[in-house]
């Protein structure tokens, strides 16, 4: 208490987060802000996100959009690119004008989230999808159960999903059916890569296979921890409730109506207590 006079607080935008290799994210929700509120304020953060990458990258030739939140976007990087050339001119009467930077993205297509409303009804069925649906990824990290990383204790740990794990930037975007053959050829080549040891027996051999130990156990501890969650995820997958959803949701996008059969997996989803978003999700399809 009795310390606010000394603090200075100031806003502090952070525009693009960097959640992976190859995404950025400005993590600011705004589905319902922009289509159900009407609020596009959320749009002046995108335009200015845009402006920061010119400002690291270079000036983006192509601005292409696809839908109306897209579009207004394009005309504020277009007049936020006059403000700023404005005040660089301004500047160059001063002084020195600014220096150019050559510039290194070639495009950026922005995409409205109602060009497509169809594809986040439906059920996911991609190795990444589906531990999205049934244990969360925020933010880049799943909380999982002790169990599924063999530990013990009743406390939620946290785990890193990103491209930093060379496994799961390769199985992240596999089909979960074709999964299960890649871990067994996986985990046959971490024990083919233990075992030869027993064939090193020179020191030049030895030193070799400890160079190559780190890496096997890198890929030992995560082929371990997804082989466990893709258990997981299977006890939910052979289900019939799961085989039900899929073909409702599959009957719906073909034929674009709802069968009898549909409309009484609804009701049933609705008796057990399915949680609502589950529910909402198939009904809107």
């Amino acid at each position: 208490e009795g310390v606010y006079a000394s603090l200075a607080v100031r806003e502090l935008p952070l525009h693009l987060v960097p959640l992976d290799t190859d995404v950025l994210s400005l993590e600011q929700p705004c589905f319902k802000e922009l289509f159900v509120d009407g609020d596009p304020s959320v749009l002046h953060a995108v335009a200015s996100s845009i402006l920061k990458l010119e400002a690291m990258f270079g000036r983006i030739p192509s601005v292409r959009g696809k839908g109306r939140c897209a579009q207004q976007v394009q005309q504020m990087v277009t007049q936020m690119r006059q403000v700023l050339a404005s005040s660089e001119s301004a500047q160059g009467e001063i002084g020195s004008p600014p220096q150019e930077i050559e510039p290194q993205i070639e495009m950026v297509l922005l995409i409205d989230r109602e060009v497509d409303l169809v594809t986040p009804l439906c059920t996911e069925l991609t190795y990444e999808g589906l531990i999205h649906q049934h244990f969360g990824i925020s933010h880049g990290y799943v909380d999982l159960d002790p169990e599924v990383l063999g530990q013990t204790g009743s406390q939620m740990v946290k785990r890193e999903l990103n491209s930093n794990d060379p496994l799961y930037a390769k199985i992240r975007d596999m089909h979960f059916g074709d999964l299960g053959n890649l871990l067994h050829k996986l985990a046959r080549g971490v024990h083919e890569g233990y075992e030869e040891r027993h064939a090193a027996h020179t020191v030049s051999q030895i030193r070799e296979f400890m160079r190559k130990l780190n890496k096997l156990q890198h890929t030992h501890k995560s082929l371990a921890m997804h082989v466990n969650i893709a258990e997981r995820i299977q006890r939910v997958t052979k289900s019939a409730s799961f085989h039900k959803r899929i073909e409702s949701e599959q009957t719906a996008l073909s034929s674009g109506s709802c069968s009898a059969e549909a409309e009484a997996y609804l009701e049933d989803l609705i008796v057990a207590e399915t949680p609502l978003p589950s529910v909402l999700r198939l009904l809107c399809l």
